[in-house]
């Protein structure tokens, strides 16, 4: 199982010190605040984790101060601003689901739900499927093993590999508290057009 990274800066105007954990799921995650609230009687917030993505940006200001015409994006806070921004692109894997066929149904329903997109489904044998998806890993590293699991009884299995940066429509999304903008808190999102 992927060690989940939740990322706080080491010191934060809004939210105090921090630091950047690894946790083997949401269990172990939960399994930590609670005893960490318990015995400390300390109160966790949990940002969400972020993965890396790549952004084409262009003007001569702009190269210089990120030194390349492509840099990689690790953190939301270090998003460049939009008017520089020509194309943005984000990580896919790989995913190998081996299943029941009964869970099937369930399964593909998740994957879509998450921005899949089906490459390959066959019968490993009299029972069991092997599905593999493309999937953005950003879709991936919070809930979605533990979902998975979830609608298969815990019978489906999980692995996958990185296959590159793929474009994508990306926006930061920021969040304000009395008006007061928490970079902590910043987060990618899709940006999907809406029909008028």
């Amino acid at each position: 199982m992927d060690i989940i990274e939740y990322d706080i800066s080491p010191h934060s105007a809004a939210l105090g010190q921090g630091w950047r954990l690894g946790f083997l799921g949401l269990l172990h995650m939960d399994v930590f605040n609670q005893r960490l609230e318990q015995e400390h009687g300390a109160q966790v917030v949990v940002t969400t984790p972020s993965v890396p993505y790549k952004v084409r940006i262009q003007g001569e200001k702009a190269l210089r101060e990120y030194g390349e015409e492509e840099p990689t994006i690790t953190n939301p806070i270090q998003w460049p601003d939009p008017q520089i921004i020509v194309e943005t692109s984000e990580p896919v894997v790989m995913g190998t689901i081996i299943t029941p066929d009964s869970y099937l149904g369930a399964i593909i329903s998740l994957c879509q739900d998450r921005r899949g997109i089906q490459h390959n489904l066959r019968n490993l044998d009299q029972n069991r499927i092997i599905v593999q998806y493309k999937l953005p890993l950003n879709e991936i590293v919070v809930d979605f093993y533990d979902i998975l699991k979830s609608v298969s009884s815990g019978y489906a299995t999980f692995d996958y590999e990185d296959f590159g940066f793929e474009p994508s429509s990306l926006v930061k999304l920021d969040i304000l508290f009395e008006w007061y903008m928490i970079d902590e808190l910043s987060t990618m999102s899709i940006h999907q057009e809406q029909d008028l």
